[in-house]
C-alpha cells in the first residue's frame, strides 16, 4: 500500500477523539464527539462506512479499537456503553452496557475479551465471542482512562485518574500488581507485543516504561492510624514505624512479616529512630516524650524532654 504524503479525512462535525489502524494499516476508524465512528481508507482518505444513528452511540464517542482480525470495531461512549460492530455492516452487532461513560476500549490479540474502562473507575471485560460480562474489576479510584493487552492476551492493565497502572489476569480477573505510576491521572497505555514492557503517559507530561512482570509489593503491617514516622535500619533488612495509634512497629522488609512492637507509648509518635547495631528503639511523642526499648521489645524508660513534640530521635 502506497499512503500519499498528505491525506484529509473529511466526514466528521465535531473535534475527533480517537482513532485506530487495523492490523495491517488498511483500515481506520475515527470516534468523534458528533456520536458517529467513521470506517477509512487511510490510503486516499476515502470514508468507507459511517456507524452512527438510533443502533448506534447517543453520545460522544471516546475510544475506538480494532479486534485482532480487523472484522470488528469496539466502541466506547460518554453513553454509558461499548458497542461492538462487524466491519461491512452500518449497525452495532451487540451493546455492552456500562455503569458510566466508556473512556477507553481494548480487544485482546487472541480475540477472547474485550475490556472497557469507565467514569466511575470500574473497568468490565466481556467475552468477544457473545458479549458475556465476565469480570467488573475495580480499584481505581476516580475515573479508569485506560485498558491494554499484553500481546500473549496473559495480562490487562488498566490505568485511572489516580496515578495508578493495575495489572490484572483476563481469565480469572484476578489483580496481578499495583504500581503507582504517575502523581497526577494517567491519560493513556500501551503493552509491546513482546510482552516485556507496559507504556503509560499522564498529566504530568511524563511517558513512563515499565519492565513486565512487575514484581508485587509486600505490604507491610498496618497501623490503626495515621502513620506519621519511618526509619529503615543500616543493614537494610527491617523497617521501624510509628503512627497516630501510639503504636511502634518494627517489620522484615523481605517478607512484610511483623517482627515486634513496642508498647507503651502514651500519645501519637512522631519520629522513630533504630539504633544501627539494632539493641534499641526509640520513639519521640507530641507531647515531648521520648521512649526508649530494648531490642526484645521491654520498655527501658521514658524522659520528658522537650515541651513540644518530639521531631527527631535518630
Amino acid at each position: 500500500m502506497c499512503i500519499r504524503d498528505r491525506v484529509i479525512f473529511k466526514g466528521h462535525t465535531e473535534a475527533i477523539y480517537s482513532t485506530a489502524f487495523n492490523k495491517d494499516g488498511t483500515l481506520a476508524v475515527t470516534g468523534s464527539f458528533d456520536k458517529s465512528l467513521r470506517l477509512w481508507d487511510p490510503a486516499t482518505g476515502q470514508q468507507l462506512r459511517e456507524y452512527s444513528g438510533p443502533n448506534g452511540h447517543q453520545s460522544l464517542v471516546l475510544s475506538v479499537a480494532f479486534s485482532p482480525a480487523g472484522d470488528q470495531v469496539a466502541s466506547g461512549g460518554s453513553d454509558n456503553s461499548a458497542r461492538i460492530w462487524d466491519v461491512p455492516l452500518k449497525s452495532a452487532v451487540r451493546e455492552l452496557a456500562h455503569t458510566a461513560g466508556a473512556t477507553a476500549v481494548a480487544a485482546s490479540p487472541d480475540g477472547k475479551f474485550i475490556a472497557g474502562a469507565a467514569k466511575d473507575g470500574t473497568v468490565k471485560l466481556w467475552s468477544a465471542l457473545d458479549g458475556k460480562l465476565l469480570f467488573t474489576l475495580t480499584g481505581h479510584t476516580g475515573g479508569a482512562t485506560g485498558v491494554a493487552f499484553s500481546g500473549n492476551s496473559l495480562v490487562l492493565a488498566t490505568t485511572g485518574a489516580d496515578g495508578a497502572m493495575r495489572l490484572w489476569n483476563p481469565v480469572d480477573g484476578k489483580p496481578i500488581a499495583l504500581v503507582g505510576a504517575h502523581a497526577s491521572p494517567i491519560t493513556g497505555v500501551a503493552m509491546s507485543p513482546s510482552n516485556t514492557q507496559a507504556y503509560t503517559i499522564g498529566e504530568d507530561g511524563l511517558l513512563k516504561s515499565w519492565l513486565l512482570p512487575v514484581v508485587p509489593t509486600k505490604p507491610l503491617p498496618a497501623h490503626a492510624d495515621a502513620i506519621t514516622a519511618l526509619v529503615v535500619s543500616a543493614d537494610g533488612n527491617n523497617v521501624l514505624t510509628g503512627g497516630t495509634d501510639k503504636a511502634v512497629k518494627i517489620s522484615a522488609l523481605a517478607t512484610g512479616a511483623l517482627t515486634r512492637e513496642f508498647p507503651g507509648a502514651t500519645a501519637a509518635i512522631s519520629t522513630v529512630a533504630l539504633w544501627p547495631n539494632g539493641t534499641a528503639v526509640a520513639a519521640g511523642t507530641i507531647d515531648g516524650k521520648v521512649f526508649l526499648w530494648t531490642a526484645d521489645g521491654k520498655l527501658a524508660g521514658m524522659v520528658s524532654a522537650h515541651s513540644g513534640p518530639s521531631r527527631a530521635s535518630r
